[in-house]
Protein backbone atom coordinates (compact mmCIF):
# COMPACT_ATOMS: atom_id res chain seq x y z
CA UNK A 1 0.00 0.00 0.00
CA UNK A 2 1.05 3.58 -1.02
CA UNK A 3 0.03 6.99 0.38
CA UNK A 4 -0.63 10.07 -1.82
CA UNK A 5 2.31 11.20 -3.14
CA UNK A 6 0.09 14.66 -3.76
CA UNK A 7 0.11 14.17 -7.37
CA UNK A 8 -2.17 16.18 -8.91
CA UNK A 9 -3.95 17.38 -12.38
CA UNK A 10 -6.69 19.42 -13.34
CA UNK A 11 -8.66 17.84 -15.76
CA UNK A 12 -12.26 17.51 -16.98
CA UNK A 13 -12.90 14.03 -17.08
CA UNK A 14 -12.20 13.40 -20.55
CA UNK A 15 -12.41 9.88 -21.91
CA UNK A 16 -9.50 8.45 -23.70
CA UNK A 17 -9.57 7.29 -27.35
CA UNK A 18 -12.26 4.43 -27.41
CA UNK A 19 -11.39 0.88 -27.73
CA UNK A 20 -13.50 -2.15 -29.39
CA UNK A 21 -15.32 -3.59 -26.39
CA UNK A 22 -15.13 -7.20 -26.68
CA UNK A 23 -16.53 -9.30 -23.28
CA UNK A 24 -19.68 -8.59 -21.11
CA UNK A 25 -23.20 -10.15 -21.21
CA UNK A 26 -24.00 -12.51 -24.39
CA UNK A 27 -27.12 -11.95 -25.43
CA UNK A 28 -29.45 -14.05 -22.94
CA UNK A 29 -26.88 -15.40 -21.06
CA UNK A 30 -27.27 -14.19 -17.56
CA UNK A 31 -25.15 -16.88 -16.28
CA UNK A 32 -22.39 -14.98 -17.27
CA UNK A 33 -22.09 -13.11 -14.54
CA UNK A 34 -21.72 -15.55 -12.03
CA UNK A 35 -18.18 -16.72 -13.65
CA UNK A 36 -17.40 -13.51 -15.49
CA UNK A 37 -14.20 -13.78 -16.56
CA UNK A 38 -13.80 -12.86 -20.08
CA UNK A 39 -11.80 -9.21 -19.46
CA UNK A 40 -8.56 -8.43 -18.22
CA UNK A 41 -6.85 -4.98 -17.03
CA UNK A 42 -5.31 -4.82 -20.23
CA UNK A 43 -4.41 -1.02 -19.52
CA UNK A 44 -4.72 -1.18 -15.86
CA UNK A 45 -1.10 0.45 -14.35
CA UNK A 46 0.51 -0.78 -11.14
CA UNK A 47 -2.00 -0.76 -8.63
CA UNK A 48 0.05 1.79 -6.26
CA UNK A 49 -0.76 5.74 -5.65
CA UNK A 50 1.83 6.78 -8.39
CA UNK A 51 0.85 4.23 -10.17
CA UNK A 52 -3.00 5.17 -10.85
CA UNK A 53 -1.96 8.54 -10.64
CA UNK A 54 -0.48 8.39 -13.93
CA UNK A 55 -3.87 7.06 -15.31
CA UNK A 56 -5.77 9.63 -13.75
CA UNK A 57 -3.06 12.41 -15.38
CA UNK A 58 -4.17 10.50 -18.90
CA UNK A 59 -7.89 12.14 -18.48
CA UNK A 60 -6.79 15.43 -19.88
CA UNK A 61 -8.55 18.29 -19.68
CA UNK A 62 -8.77 21.75 -17.60
CA UNK A 63 -11.28 21.71 -15.13
CA UNK A 64 -11.19 19.62 -12.08
CA UNK A 65 -8.29 18.58 -9.82
CA UNK A 66 -8.22 14.45 -9.46
CA UNK A 67 -5.82 13.57 -6.93
CA UNK A 68 -5.13 9.77 -5.94
CA UNK A 69 -5.38 9.83 -2.05
CA UNK A 70 -4.36 5.86 -1.69
CA UNK A 71 -4.29 2.53 -3.16
CA UNK A 72 -4.29 -1.25 -2.57
CA UNK A 73 -3.75 -4.26 -4.25
CA UNK A 74 -6.14 -6.85 -2.55
CA UNK A 75 -5.42 -10.11 -2.98
CA UNK A 76 -6.06 -12.25 -0.01
CA UNK A 77 -7.20 -12.00 3.32
CA UNK A 78 -4.45 -9.97 4.80
CA UNK A 79 -4.36 -7.11 2.24
CA UNK A 80 -8.46 -7.24 2.41
CA UNK A 81 -7.80 -6.44 6.09
CA UNK A 82 -5.47 -3.62 5.43
CA UNK A 83 -7.75 -1.81 3.14
CA UNK A 84 -10.85 -2.17 5.62
CA UNK A 85 -8.92 -1.38 8.29
CA UNK A 86 -7.52 1.50 6.33
CA UNK A 87 -11.03 2.98 4.86
CA UNK A 88 -12.93 2.18 7.88
CA UNK A 89 -15.13 -0.75 5.74
CA UNK A 90 -16.61 -2.50 8.87
CA UNK A 91 -18.60 -4.57 6.10
CA UNK A 92 -17.37 -5.88 2.86
CA UNK A 93 -17.98 -9.16 0.40
CA UNK A 94 -14.81 -11.36 0.84
CA UNK A 95 -12.37 -10.88 -1.89
CA UNK A 96 -11.69 -14.38 -4.20
CA UNK A 97 -8.13 -15.09 -4.28
CA UNK A 98 -8.32 -15.86 -7.87
CA UNK A 99 -9.57 -12.38 -9.21
CA UNK A 100 -7.56 -9.69 -7.48
CA UNK A 101 -8.66 -6.18 -7.01
CA UNK A 102 -7.47 -2.69 -7.23
CA UNK A 103 -9.03 -0.53 -4.49
CA UNK A 104 -8.27 3.19 -4.57
CA UNK A 105 -9.68 6.82 -3.61
CA UNK A 106 -9.95 9.99 -6.23
CA UNK A 107 -10.63 13.46 -4.93
CA UNK A 108 -11.90 15.64 -7.52
CA UNK A 109 -11.95 19.56 -7.07
CA UNK A 110 -12.93 22.04 -9.02
CA UNK A 111 -12.19 25.86 -9.65
CA UNK A 112 -14.63 26.88 -7.60
CA UNK A 113 -13.53 25.08 -4.35
CA UNK A 114 -16.15 22.45 -4.76
CA UNK A 115 -15.36 19.23 -3.85
CA UNK A 116 -16.05 15.45 -3.85
CA UNK A 117 -14.56 11.99 -3.07
CA UNK A 118 -14.73 8.71 -6.01
CA UNK A 119 -14.05 4.82 -4.39
CA UNK A 120 -13.34 2.33 -7.18
CA UNK A 121 -12.59 -1.26 -6.75
CA UNK A 122 -11.38 -2.50 -10.01
CA UNK A 123 -11.37 -6.57 -10.37
CA UNK A 124 -8.67 -8.45 -12.20
CA UNK A 125 -11.82 -10.00 -14.38
CA UNK A 126 -13.72 -7.54 -15.55
CA UNK A 127 -17.91 -8.22 -17.02
CA UNK A 128 -17.32 -4.88 -19.32
CA UNK A 129 -19.98 -3.09 -16.85
CA UNK A 130 -19.92 -1.08 -13.80
CA UNK A 131 -22.04 -0.60 -10.47
CA UNK A 132 -22.17 2.72 -8.85
CA UNK A 133 -23.20 2.89 -5.01
CA UNK A 134 -25.34 6.48 -4.66
CA UNK A 135 -23.79 7.80 -1.25
CA UNK A 136 -25.65 8.28 1.84
CA UNK A 137 -23.06 8.92 4.62
CA UNK A 138 -19.71 9.09 3.04
CA UNK A 139 -18.03 6.11 0.80
CA UNK A 140 -19.85 2.96 0.99
CA UNK A 141 -17.67 0.53 0.66
CA UNK A 142 -19.39 -2.22 1.54
CA UNK A 143 -22.07 -1.41 -0.77
CA UNK A 144 -19.54 -1.23 -3.83
CA UNK A 145 -17.99 -5.25 -2.70
CA UNK A 146 -21.25 -6.76 -3.36
CA UNK A 147 -20.62 -6.09 -7.00
CA UNK A 148 -17.22 -7.99 -7.63
CA UNK A 149 -18.56 -11.38 -6.77
CA UNK A 150 -20.14 -10.16 -10.39
CA UNK A 151 -17.23 -9.20 -11.73
CA UNK A 152 -18.44 -5.35 -12.20
CA UNK A 153 -16.12 -2.49 -11.75
CA UNK A 154 -17.54 -1.08 -9.00
CA UNK A 155 -18.03 3.27 -7.49
CA UNK A 156 -19.16 4.50 -4.85
CA UNK A 157 -19.47 8.00 -4.35
CA UNK A 158 -19.48 10.57 -1.20
CA UNK A 159 -21.95 13.28 -2.49
CA UNK A 160 -19.47 15.78 -1.67
CA UNK A 161 -18.34 15.18 1.51
CA UNK A 162 -16.87 11.94 3.79
CA UNK A 163 -19.56 13.18 7.24
CA UNK A 164 -22.38 12.60 7.78
CA UNK A 165 -25.14 14.58 6.75
CA UNK A 166 -25.95 15.51 10.46
CA UNK A 167 -22.60 16.73 11.20
CA UNK A 168 -22.48 20.45 10.30
CA UNK A 169 -20.16 22.50 8.33
CA UNK A 170 -20.09 21.48 4.81
CA UNK A 171 -23.77 22.97 3.92
CA UNK A 172 -22.12 25.71 1.36
CA UNK A 173 -23.73 27.05 -1.56
CA UNK A 174 -21.51 24.80 -3.95
CA UNK A 175 -21.20 22.05 -1.17
CA UNK A 176 -25.29 21.44 -0.92
CA UNK A 177 -25.15 21.50 -4.99
CA UNK A 178 -22.97 18.51 -4.85
CA UNK A 179 -24.63 16.63 -2.07
CA UNK A 180 -28.35 17.17 -4.20
CA UNK A 181 -26.95 15.56 -7.45
CA UNK A 182 -23.84 17.25 -8.61
CA UNK A 183 -21.47 15.47 -6.98
CA UNK A 184 -22.76 11.78 -8.08
CA UNK A 185 -22.28 12.93 -11.44
CA UNK A 186 -19.24 13.97 -11.81
CA UNK A 187 -17.79 10.69 -9.74
CA UNK A 188 -20.03 9.02 -12.53
CA UNK A 189 -18.39 10.40 -15.53
CA UNK A 190 -15.13 10.15 -13.65
CA UNK A 191 -16.08 6.29 -13.35
CA UNK A 192 -16.85 5.78 -16.70
CA UNK A 193 -13.79 7.37 -18.09
CA UNK A 194 -11.30 5.42 -15.02
CA UNK A 195 -13.08 2.23 -16.68
CA UNK A 196 -11.83 3.06 -20.10
CA UNK A 197 -8.43 3.99 -19.48
CA UNK A 198 -8.12 0.83 -17.10
CA UNK A 199 -9.67 -1.81 -19.18
CA UNK A 200 -9.60 -0.05 -22.90
CA UNK A 201 -12.81 -0.89 -23.06
CA UNK A 202 -16.32 1.19 -23.35
CA UNK A 203 -18.28 0.93 -20.34
CA UNK A 204 -21.28 -1.55 -21.69
CA UNK A 205 -23.99 -1.07 -19.07
CA UNK A 206 -23.63 1.11 -15.69
CA UNK A 207 -26.39 0.32 -13.07
CA UNK A 208 -26.74 3.40 -9.59
CA UNK A 209 -28.24 1.13 -6.56
CA UNK A 210 -28.88 2.85 -2.93
CA UNK A 211 -31.35 2.97 -0.29
CA UNK A 212 -32.67 5.61 1.65
CA UNK A 213 -30.41 8.91 0.93
CA UNK A 214 -28.91 6.76 -1.16
CA UNK A 215 -32.36 6.01 -2.67
CA UNK A 216 -33.26 9.65 -3.21
CA UNK A 217 -29.79 9.71 -5.25
CA UNK A 218 -30.75 6.82 -7.18
CA UNK A 219 -34.13 8.85 -8.25
CA UNK A 220 -32.01 12.18 -8.66
CA UNK A 221 -30.19 10.90 -10.70
CA UNK A 222 -32.33 9.15 -13.56
CA UNK A 223 -34.55 12.60 -13.27
CA UNK A 224 -31.62 15.04 -13.89
CA UNK A 225 -29.15 12.64 -15.95
CA UNK A 226 -31.01 10.45 -17.69
CA UNK A 227 -28.18 9.28 -19.58
CA UNK A 228 -25.67 8.15 -16.66
CA UNK A 229 -27.47 4.82 -16.01
CA UNK A 230 -28.86 2.03 -17.79
CA UNK A 231 -30.64 0.32 -14.30
CA UNK A 232 -31.21 1.98 -11.13
CA UNK A 233 -32.43 0.54 -7.82
CA UNK A 234 -33.68 2.49 -5.37
CA UNK A 235 -34.75 1.55 -1.89
CA UNK A 236 -37.09 3.21 0.86
CA UNK A 237 -35.76 6.72 -0.96
CA UNK A 238 -35.71 10.09 1.15
CA UNK A 239 -37.16 11.62 -1.99
CA UNK A 240 -39.40 14.64 -0.45
CA UNK A 241 -36.75 16.51 1.51
CA UNK A 242 -38.52 19.32 2.08
CA UNK A 243 -41.81 17.13 4.08
CA UNK A 244 -39.33 14.11 5.02
CA UNK A 245 -38.37 15.66 8.57
CA UNK A 246 -41.11 17.75 8.96
CA UNK A 247 -43.48 14.14 8.76
CA UNK A 248 -40.96 12.53 11.47
CA UNK A 249 -40.56 15.62 13.65
CA UNK A 250 -44.87 15.72 13.49
CA UNK A 251 -44.84 12.09 14.21
CA UNK A 252 -42.91 12.78 17.44
CA UNK A 253 -45.10 15.77 18.38
CA UNK A 254 -48.06 13.71 18.10
CA UNK A 255 -46.54 11.07 20.58
CA UNK A 256 -44.92 12.68 22.96
CA UNK A 257 -47.39 15.76 22.98
CA UNK A 258 -47.32 18.19 25.92
CA UNK A 259 -50.77 17.13 26.91
CA UNK A 260 -49.75 14.33 28.92
CA UNK A 261 -53.26 12.52 28.32
CA UNK A 262 -52.82 12.06 24.30
CA UNK A 263 -49.23 11.32 24.39
CA UNK A 264 -47.95 7.61 24.04
CA UNK A 265 -44.78 6.50 25.73
CA UNK A 266 -42.91 4.57 23.86
CA UNK A 267 -43.14 1.75 26.48
CA UNK A 268 -46.80 1.18 24.22
CA UNK A 269 -45.11 0.65 21.00
CA UNK A 270 -44.55 -2.64 21.64
CA UNK A 271 -48.35 -3.44 22.84
CA UNK A 272 -49.73 -1.77 19.54
CA UNK A 273 -47.36 -3.42 16.89
CA UNK A 274 -48.51 -7.14 18.83
CA UNK A 275 -52.24 -5.79 18.39
CA UNK A 276 -51.63 -4.89 15.17
CA UNK A 277 -49.89 -8.48 14.45
CA UNK A 278 -52.56 -10.46 16.28
CA UNK A 279 -55.37 -8.91 14.16
CA UNK A 280 -53.87 -7.49 10.70
CA UNK A 281 -51.76 -11.33 9.93
CA UNK A 282 -55.03 -13.07 9.62
CA UNK A 283 -56.46 -10.81 7.47
CA UNK A 284 -53.99 -11.52 4.43
CA UNK A 285 -54.77 -14.79 4.17
CA UNK A 286 -52.17 -17.11 6.42
CA UNK A 287 -51.32 -16.54 9.58
CA UNK A 288 -47.71 -16.47 9.76
CA UNK A 289 -46.32 -13.52 12.15
CA UNK A 290 -46.06 -11.57 9.14
CA UNK A 291 -48.41 -8.26 8.04
CA UNK A 292 -48.56 -9.25 4.31
CA UNK A 293 -51.43 -6.75 3.41
CA UNK A 294 -51.27 -3.54 5.87
CA UNK A 295 -53.44 -1.15 3.92
CA UNK A 296 -56.02 -3.66 3.10
CA UNK A 297 -56.12 -4.45 6.90
CA UNK A 298 -59.54 -3.44 9.14
CA UNK A 299 -57.61 -2.33 12.01
CA UNK A 300 -60.07 -1.94 15.37
CA UNK A 301 -57.62 -0.20 17.76
CA UNK A 302 -60.62 -0.38 20.13
CA UNK A 303 -59.20 -3.36 21.17
CA UNK A 304 -56.21 -1.26 23.10
CA UNK A 305 -58.20 0.94 24.79
CA UNK A 306 -58.29 1.09 28.51
CA UNK A 307 -61.03 -0.15 30.95
CA UNK A 308 -62.25 -0.57 34.43
CA UNK A 309 -60.34 -4.17 35.03
CA UNK A 310 -57.13 -2.73 32.75
CA UNK A 311 -55.45 0.32 33.34
CA UNK A 312 -51.75 -0.49 32.34
CA UNK A 313 -50.84 -1.49 29.17
CA UNK A 314 -53.18 0.20 26.94
CA UNK A 315 -54.30 3.34 25.71
CA UNK A 316 -56.71 5.89 26.80
CA UNK A 317 -59.33 7.56 24.60
CA UNK A 318 -56.64 10.58 23.83
CA UNK A 319 -53.76 8.06 22.98
CA UNK A 320 -56.23 6.23 20.61
CA UNK A 321 -57.32 9.15 18.98
CA UNK A 322 -53.17 10.39 18.74
CA UNK A 323 -53.04 6.77 17.40
CA UNK A 324 -55.75 7.54 14.35
CA UNK A 325 -53.38 10.71 13.75
CA UNK A 326 -50.37 8.70 13.27
CA UNK A 327 -51.91 6.08 10.88
CA UNK A 328 -53.32 8.69 8.82
CA UNK A 329 -52.55 11.08 6.02
CA UNK A 330 -51.18 14.25 7.03
CA UNK A 331 -52.99 16.88 4.94
CA UNK A 332 -53.14 20.31 4.47
CA UNK A 333 -56.71 22.30 5.12
CA UNK A 334 -57.69 22.20 1.68
CA UNK A 335 -56.68 18.18 1.83
CA UNK A 336 -53.37 18.34 -0.17
CA UNK A 337 -51.26 15.68 0.62
CA UNK A 338 -48.42 17.02 2.85
CA UNK A 339 -46.94 12.77 3.66
CA UNK A 340 -48.23 9.77 3.97
CA UNK A 341 -49.09 8.35 7.41
CA UNK A 342 -46.95 5.50 8.90
CA UNK A 343 -48.30 1.79 7.90
CA UNK A 344 -49.71 -1.01 10.17
CA UNK A 345 -46.63 -3.03 11.30
CA UNK A 346 -43.96 -0.49 11.47
CA UNK A 347 -44.38 0.32 15.24
CA UNK A 348 -41.35 -1.89 15.59
CA UNK A 349 -39.04 1.28 15.14
CA UNK A 350 -41.30 4.04 15.93
CA UNK A 351 -39.22 4.69 18.80
CA UNK A 352 -36.09 5.68 16.71
CA UNK A 353 -38.01 6.71 14.09
CA UNK A 354 -39.71 9.14 15.32
CA UNK A 355 -37.62 10.64 18.20
CA UNK A 356 -36.53 14.35 17.71
CA UNK A 357 -33.01 14.05 19.93
CA UNK A 358 -31.48 11.83 17.40
CA UNK A 359 -28.78 13.39 15.67
CA UNK A 360 -30.88 13.56 12.44
CA UNK A 361 -34.10 14.33 13.89
CA UNK A 362 -34.25 17.81 12.78
CA UNK A 363 -30.73 18.16 10.71
CA UNK A 364 -32.27 19.24 7.35
CA UNK A 365 -34.53 21.60 8.74
CA UNK A 366 -32.08 23.22 10.78
CA UNK A 367 -29.04 23.01 8.72
CA UNK A 368 -29.97 22.99 5.06
CA UNK A 369 -33.62 24.75 4.91
CA UNK A 370 -32.14 27.40 7.73
CA UNK A 371 -35.01 27.31 10.66
CA UNK A 372 -32.16 27.26 13.37
CA UNK A 373 -34.69 27.59 16.22
CA UNK A 374 -37.14 24.86 14.96
CA UNK A 375 -38.60 22.18 17.26
CA UNK A 376 -41.47 19.62 16.56
CA UNK A 377 -43.87 21.89 18.66
CA UNK A 378 -42.94 24.60 15.45
CA UNK A 379 -45.08 23.11 12.92
CA UNK A 380 -47.32 24.52 10.86
CA UNK A 381 -48.31 24.37 6.68
CA UNK A 382 -47.07 27.78 6.18
CA UNK A 383 -43.44 26.41 7.58
CA UNK A 384 -43.60 23.71 4.86
CA UNK A 385 -44.49 25.55 2.35
CA UNK A 386 -41.25 28.04 2.76
CA UNK A 387 -39.61 24.73 2.81
CA UNK A 388 -41.38 24.15 -0.19
CA UNK A 389 -40.42 27.23 -2.06
CA UNK A 390 -36.68 26.84 -0.73
CA UNK A 391 -36.16 23.46 -1.85
CA UNK A 392 -32.27 24.39 -1.59
CA UNK A 393 -30.07 22.71 -4.30
CA UNK A 394 -33.32 21.64 -5.77
CA UNK A 395 -32.65 18.50 -3.51
CA UNK A 396 -35.86 16.86 -3.90
CA UNK A 397 -35.86 13.83 -6.75
CA UNK A 398 -39.82 15.07 -6.82
CA UNK A 399 -39.52 15.08 -10.95
CA UNK A 400 -42.41 12.69 -11.44
CA UNK A 401 -41.75 12.72 -15.84
CA UNK A 402 -39.51 9.64 -16.22
CA UNK A 403 -39.82 9.50 -19.85
CA UNK A 404 -36.22 10.56 -21.00
CA UNK A 405 -34.96 7.78 -19.06
CA UNK A 406 -37.22 5.80 -20.35
CA UNK A 407 -37.04 6.56 -24.03
CA UNK A 408 -33.70 5.48 -23.40
CA UNK A 409 -34.32 1.92 -22.51
CA UNK A 410 -33.73 2.41 -18.78
CA UNK A 411 -34.97 0.48 -15.76
CA UNK A 412 -35.90 1.25 -12.41
CA UNK A 413 -36.36 -1.18 -9.30
CA UNK A 414 -37.69 0.28 -6.60
CA UNK A 415 -38.04 -1.01 -3.51
CA UNK A 416 -40.02 0.11 0.15
CA UNK A 417 -40.07 -2.16 2.86
CA UNK A 418 -44.00 -2.13 4.16
CA UNK A 419 -42.70 -2.13 8.02
CA UNK A 420 -40.67 1.21 7.44
CA UNK A 421 -41.57 3.58 9.71
CA UNK A 422 -38.54 6.19 9.17
CA UNK A 423 -39.41 6.71 5.78
CA UNK A 424 -43.11 5.36 5.28
CA UNK A 425 -43.67 3.28 2.08
CA UNK A 426 -46.39 5.30 1.34
CA UNK A 427 -43.95 8.21 -0.10
CA UNK A 428 -42.87 5.33 -2.67
CA UNK A 429 -46.55 4.20 -3.50
CA UNK A 430 -47.35 7.93 -4.31
CA UNK A 431 -44.38 8.71 -5.88
CA UNK A 432 -44.94 5.86 -8.48
CA UNK A 433 -48.26 6.11 -8.68
CA UNK A 434 -47.32 9.93 -9.77
CA UNK A 435 -45.14 8.83 -12.31
CA UNK A 436 -47.39 6.45 -13.58
CA UNK A 437 -49.75 9.08 -14.08
CA UNK A 438 -47.33 11.17 -16.08
CA UNK A 439 -46.49 8.05 -18.26
CA UNK A 440 -49.60 7.35 -19.16
CA UNK A 441 -49.99 10.57 -20.73
CA UNK A 442 -47.18 10.87 -22.81
CA UNK A 443 -48.69 7.16 -24.27
CA UNK A 444 -45.61 5.26 -22.08
CA UNK A 445 -46.59 1.81 -21.18
CA UNK A 446 -44.63 1.96 -17.10
CA UNK A 447 -44.56 -1.21 -16.62
CA UNK A 448 -41.88 -1.76 -19.57
CA UNK A 449 -39.45 0.18 -17.42
CA UNK A 450 -40.38 0.74 -14.01
CA UNK A 451 -41.60 -1.62 -10.93
CA UNK A 452 -42.04 -1.25 -7.29
CA UNK A 453 -41.61 -3.61 -5.07
CA UNK A 454 -43.25 -3.67 -1.84
CA UNK A 455 -41.40 -6.06 0.67
CA UNK A 456 -43.89 -7.23 3.66
CA UNK A 457 -42.40 -6.92 7.13
CA UNK A 458 -39.30 -5.44 6.08
CA UNK A 459 -37.91 -2.00 8.02
CA UNK A 460 -35.84 0.71 6.93
CA UNK A 461 -34.03 -0.57 4.16
CA UNK A 462 -33.26 -3.98 6.24
CA UNK A 463 -34.27 -6.45 9.02
CA UNK A 464 -37.39 -6.96 10.61
CA UNK A 465 -39.36 -6.10 14.03
CA UNK A 466 -38.41 -9.38 16.24
CA UNK A 467 -42.16 -9.61 16.67
CA UNK A 468 -42.75 -10.80 13.05
CA UNK A 469 -41.10 -13.70 11.24
CA UNK A 470 -40.95 -11.56 7.97
CA UNK A 471 -39.35 -12.87 4.77
CA UNK A 472 -37.37 -9.52 4.37
CA UNK A 473 -33.87 -9.87 2.56
CA UNK A 474 -33.95 -9.32 -1.57
CA UNK A 475 -29.94 -9.68 -1.56
CA UNK A 476 -29.21 -7.27 -4.12
CA UNK A 477 -25.95 -4.75 -3.55
CA UNK A 478 -27.38 -2.40 -0.68
CA UNK A 479 -28.70 -5.16 1.75
CA UNK A 480 -25.52 -7.64 1.21
CA UNK A 481 -23.20 -5.16 1.19
CA UNK A 482 -24.01 -2.78 4.14
CA UNK A 483 -24.95 -5.28 6.56
CA UNK A 484 -23.14 -9.08 6.04
CA UNK A 485 -20.29 -9.55 4.74
CA UNK A 486 -21.78 -12.44 2.72
CA UNK A 487 -24.37 -13.38 0.18
CA UNK A 488 -26.21 -16.57 1.10
CA UNK A 489 -24.84 -19.57 -1.43
CA UNK A 490 -28.26 -20.25 -2.82
CA UNK A 491 -28.36 -16.35 -3.77
CA UNK A 492 -25.24 -15.96 -5.71
CA UNK A 493 -26.51 -16.26 -9.60
CA UNK A 494 -30.16 -17.19 -8.37
CA UNK A 495 -32.02 -14.40 -10.31
CA UNK A 496 -35.48 -14.50 -8.16
CA UNK A 497 -33.40 -14.34 -4.67
CA UNK A 498 -30.78 -11.81 -6.20
CA UNK A 499 -32.26 -8.46 -7.08
CA UNK A 500 -29.67 -6.79 -9.03
CA UNK A 501 -29.36 -9.86 -11.19
CA UNK A 502 -33.11 -9.07 -11.90
CA UNK A 503 -32.81 -5.78 -12.72
CA UNK A 504 -29.39 -7.08 -15.04
CA UNK A 505 -31.69 -9.46 -16.76
CA UNK A 506 -34.37 -6.98 -17.59
CA UNK A 507 -31.72 -4.22 -19.09
CA UNK A 508 -29.44 -6.33 -21.02
CA UNK A 509 -32.03 -9.22 -21.67
CA UNK A 510 -35.32 -7.64 -21.83
CA UNK A 511 -36.83 -10.11 -19.10
CA UNK A 512 -38.75 -7.69 -16.77
CA UNK A 513 -39.22 -9.40 -13.22
CA UNK A 514 -42.42 -10.94 -12.79
CA UNK A 515 -42.27 -11.59 -9.48
CA UNK A 516 -38.85 -11.82 -6.59
CA UNK A 517 -38.22 -14.61 -3.97
CA UNK A 518 -37.43 -12.70 -0.24
CA UNK A 519 -35.98 -14.93 2.54
CA UNK A 520 -35.89 -14.58 5.99
CA UNK A 521 -32.99 -16.12 8.31
CA UNK A 522 -32.98 -18.38 11.68
CA UNK A 523 -31.53 -15.71 13.30
CA UNK A 524 -31.92 -12.40 11.38
CA UNK A 525 -29.54 -10.34 13.20
CA UNK A 526 -26.47 -12.60 11.98
CA UNK A 527 -28.20 -14.27 8.42
CA UNK A 528 -26.49 -17.29 7.83
CA UNK A 529 -29.01 -19.95 7.92
CA UNK A 530 -32.17 -19.38 5.37
CA UNK A 531 -35.50 -20.32 7.10
CA UNK A 532 -37.98 -19.80 4.67
CA UNK A 533 -38.70 -18.04 0.95
CA UNK A 534 -41.83 -16.66 -0.36
CA UNK A 535 -42.66 -14.86 -3.85
CA UNK A 536 -43.53 -11.28 -3.96
CA UNK A 537 -45.10 -9.32 -7.07
CA UNK A 538 -44.68 -5.58 -7.91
Amino acid sequence: MMLSLGLVVWTSILPLAAAQFQCGLPAGELCAYENATSCEATGAPNCTTSGVQKLVNKLAGNETRLTVAYAFYIDNNATLDEFTDYVNASIFTPIDSSTPVCAFRVDGKNVQGASWGLGALLPTHFNGSLIMAAPDVGLSWGVASAGLKYAFATFASNSGHDEPDHVSGWETHNGLIYWSHRALHLSTMTAKAIVKAWYEVETKYSYITGCSGGGRQVLKSIQTYPDDYDGAMAGAPTWWLTHQEFYNNRQTSLGDSTDANSSIPSSLYSVIEEEVIRQCDPQDGLTDLVVSDPQGCLFDAAALACNSTQTSGCLTLPQLKTLHKMYSEWTSFDSDLIYPGAWLGSEGTWDTSFDSDLPLGSWYIKNVLGFKNFTSKDLTYALIEEADSLNPAQGNADNFDLSPFFEKGGKLFHWHGMSDSLVSPGSSVYYHDQAEYIAQRKGINMTDSYLLYLIPGLEHCTGTSYCMEALWCMAGPYQAGNFFNFTPANFVGNYPHESFLALISWVEVGHAPAYMVTSNFENNTDPKTLLHNRKICP
